[in-house]
């Protein structure tokens, strides 16, 4: 196919804009419960998908054992870095969530056995340090109301992704992309339901922009972000798919500061770039798992 090199340029492109609207989405809607937008976009997006595709395999019973077990780790990854933004910067916040795909590729030798290379641990190595002076800037220099909590969160929620990415590759095994999704948004949306009751959120939208934002989240990074990665893999090579992902902390930083004026201190800088530097010297060294990263 003569066009697909391009066709997978355009779609990255694409889907780079189109995850990278996430964080500022959220920020859109500061009245709304974490947990509550998290069920909804999940909830949304895997009731679309499944009216849209009819995707097959999804009464397997062994594919929901790890498909519902993929959901679960989705919610806290969700609910975890909505949280995230509420607390912290929107640049603190996506550089942190970022590194999800690279501590997937550290833990997956011990875990599936991936061979590694000594550049994949040069680069989870810069990247810790990199965390570390974030959290430093943002301890001396804070941007959000509790920014150390937010950082923290949004650590949690690159841990529950990394292993999201792994306990996908068995899922894919087993059955379609489109069944993958829908299997994991509609058990992450209950795990996310049950928590939101738990805390006495509720799960009613506050506001109708509340209900605006969540279709909005669903339809742009989780559907239209996360079905162009998918189309992007088919014609690029995983790494590229991966490290062109490194956009997004820099386009979301840069919507947040058009939007809300929000300028990441000067402090921070440092600690971002040796992240996404880590991340690039780690995913362009070490074999990442080919999944498309869950935060978007």
């Amino acid at each position: 196919m003569s066009g697909s090199p391009a066709r997978g340029r355009w779609a990255l492109a694409l889907a780079i804009v189109a995850v990278s609207t996430a964080a500022p989405l959220v920020r859109l809607a500061p009245e709304a419960d974490p947990l509550r937008l998290a069920f909804w976009r999940l909830l949304l997006a895997g009731l679309l998908l499944a009216v849209a595709t009819r995707p097959a395999g999804l009464l397997a019973r062994r594919a929901w054992r790890w498909g519902g077990l993929a959901g679960v780790l989705l919610a806290v990854h969700f609910g975890a870095w909505f949280w995230s933004l509420r607390l912290t910067s929107v640049a603190s916040s996506v550089t942190l969530v970022t590194t999800a795909p690279l501590f997937a590729a550290a833990i997956a030798p011990r875990w599936l056995g991936d061979r590694t290379s000594p550049r994949l641990w040069v680069g989870v190595a810069a990247a810790l340090v990199g965390v570390a002076l974030i959290a430093h800037a943002d301890g001396r220099n804070a941007t959000g109301s509790a920014p150390l909590a937010g950082d923290a969160l949004a650590l949690l929620a690159a841990a529950a992704g990394s292993v999201y990415l792994l306990i996908g590759r068995r899922v894919r095994a087993q059955v379609t992309v489109e069944s993958q999704i829908v299997m994991t948004c509609l058990s992450g949306a209950a795990v996310l339901a049950l928590a939101a009751l738990v805390t006495g959120a509720g799960l009613a939208p506050a506001t109708p922009r509340v209900a605006i934002v969540a279709l909005a989240l669903a339809l742009g990074p989780h559907l239209t972000g996360h079905g162009l990665l998918n189309v992007a893999v088919r014609f690029r090579p995983a790494q590229e798919v991966q490290l062109a992902l490194l956009g997004e902390p820099v386009l979301s930083s840069a919507l947040a500061a058009l939007l809300f004026a929000e300028w990441p201190h000067a402090s921070f800088y440092p600690g971002g770039a040796l992240v996404l530097a880590g991340l690039a010297l780690g995913l362009s060294g070490g074999r990442a798992p080919a999944a498309v990263d869950p935060h978007a």
